[in-house]
């Protein structure tokens, strides 16, 4: 089973003491082949990397990345089902992934800082991330410190609504009924920055779209390692995604971003050295997706309507866009389900439609079986997405959340105390084209296995 540890990585002479669990958002492996990265390769040599391992659900997005890091189970399990909401019957509005007013967060299995906590009650855990999503979620309800800088809830109009950043700076934020530490208060970014590299040159840009924010975030990291010392960091880097959803995963300004994020981690292993720590240290580098370049489009909606089925557009209650799609329906009796699925089955493009609930469907479908996940579930072609409401183009240069090898590869590294030194492992020998198969995703390396394997490693 994919949830079982990955035993023969763990060296059972040497229990490490700190845990450094390093998220690089989107962060495909043969990023680590492409580009230059003497910094996470020293991780490498130090530990183990796998070529073919895998993100764990579909939908292959952010949120459900980081809640399946965090709780070692699947979206049917903790209940963050889509990037970043999920439309709820009850009220009929989109729900975010906690309670706006309470700070309450709708994950409902317990977080790797929770586990943490009941080994050692005694222990700091702190989160960190530009992203809310990255840091609540890695966070869980158990740690003592979470910081981020910008809130990513979007209306269903797609009106961004952020807190954390005022006119002139990204500034750091605590939870809901938190206190943010003195030592984080002054930090400041520019909400503004000229981007230059080599072929390219963006003026006038927002930080959080360029590498630099990269920086803020190790930045804030590293002020909470010298000040609360914690037996567990978690850290959200997120340019990589950026860059490949505005330019492609192959743009000039990716080379800049993964040499950011290499330079960022060679920043915390320089600081833990001279803290004294690294022989007691274990550092986990991994990722919440992959991703595929250029998508094509399918526009549900007109094809629907063009094939006489007004009635079911009429039934969407709201739709989720992306490589792999989704619909919430008004009337979601059996029978509706079926007529709609089976008329979705017919366009052009998309490969298969499920509901959720069908126990004959592949594991990406089973393993998203819960009560807030779309009713149908919808799989187009290779690299193409499913059209928001109402677009009429492609929204994005490259897309991820499809169940193929390209939206599902991910980096992850196991480096440093408690793991055996085996470099690079694994078959990376599937074409990125491929659909990943029930018998795939039970043998391959995946999301769920590392927190399993860290408690292997803890001995717990």
């Amino acid at each position: 089973m994919s949830t079982q540890p990955l035993d023969f990585i763990v060296d059972e002479r040497r229990v490490p003491k700190h845990v450094f669990l390093i998220v690089v958002d989107a962060m495909k492996y043969d990023y680590l082949r492409r580009h230059q990265l003497p910094n996470i390769q020293a991780l490498v040599a130090n530990g183990v990397s796998f070529e073919n391992a895998i993100a764990s659900n579909v939908k292959a997005e952010t949120a459900p990345g980081f809640a399946t890091i965090s709780t070692g189970a699947y979206v049917k399990d903790h209940g963050i089902s889509g990037s970043s909401d999920w439309y709820d019957r009850e009220s009929k509005d989109l729900k975010y992934i906690f309670d706006e007013t309470t700070g309450k967060l709708f994950m409902e299995r317990p977080g790797i800082a929770e586990f943490i906590k009941s080994i050692e009650p005694s222990s700091k855990v702190a989160a960190i991330s530009s992203k809310d999503r990255h840091a609540l979620l890695l966070a869980g309800d158990g740690a003592d410190v979470v910081a981020y800088s910008y809130r990513e809830h979007t209306d269903r109009e797609g009106h961004f609504s952020g807190s954390g950043m005022s006119s002139d700076n990204y500034v750091w934020v605590e939870r809901v009924g938190h206190e943010l530490p003195a030592y984080l208060k002054d930090m400041k970014m520019p909400r503004r920055v000229d981007w230059k590299g080599t072929g390219f040159n963006h003026s006038d840009v927002d930080t959080a779209m360029t590498p630099y924010i990269d920086e803020f975030i190790m930045d804030g990291a590293l002020n909470i390692l010298e000040q609360e010392q914690p037996k567990l960091l978690l850290i959200g880097l997120v340019g990589p995604n950026i860059v490949a959803h505005k330019l492609s995963t192959t743009a000039p300004e990716m080379d800049h971003s993964m040499d950011v994020i290499d330079q960022q981690i060679g920043r915390l292993v320089d600081q833990v050295k001279a803290m004294g720590w690294m022989d007691d240290s274990l550092f986990i580098v991994t990722a919440d997706h992959g991703m595929a370049e250029k998508p094509n489009s399918i526009d549900l909606v007109a094809e629907l309507n063009s094939r006489g089925h007004e009635d079911f557009v009429d039934n969407i209650a709201h739709m989720y866009k992306g490589a792999a799609g989704g619909l919430y329906l008004h009337d979601n009796k059996q029978e509706v389900i079926d007529e709609t699925v089976a008329a979705l089955r017919k366009i052009e493009h998309v490969s298969g439609a499920w509901h959720k609930f069908d126990s004959e469907a592949p594991w990406f479908i089973r393993r998203g079986a819960h009560k807030r996940s779309p009713d149908i579930i919808i799989l187009p072609e290779f690299r193409y997405q499913i059209l928001p409401l109402g677009a009429k183009d492609v929204v994005h240069e490259t897309t991820h959340g499809a169940p193929y090898f390209d939206d599902l590869s991910i980096a992850l590294i196991f480096s440093g105390c408690g793991v055996n030194r085996l470099g690079t492992v694994g078959d990376n020998d599937i074409a990125p084209d491929a659909l990943i198969t029930d018998e795939q995703a039970d043998a391959l390396p995946e999301q769920t296995q590392i927190r399993s394997t860290l408690q292997r490693i803890l001995q717990v």
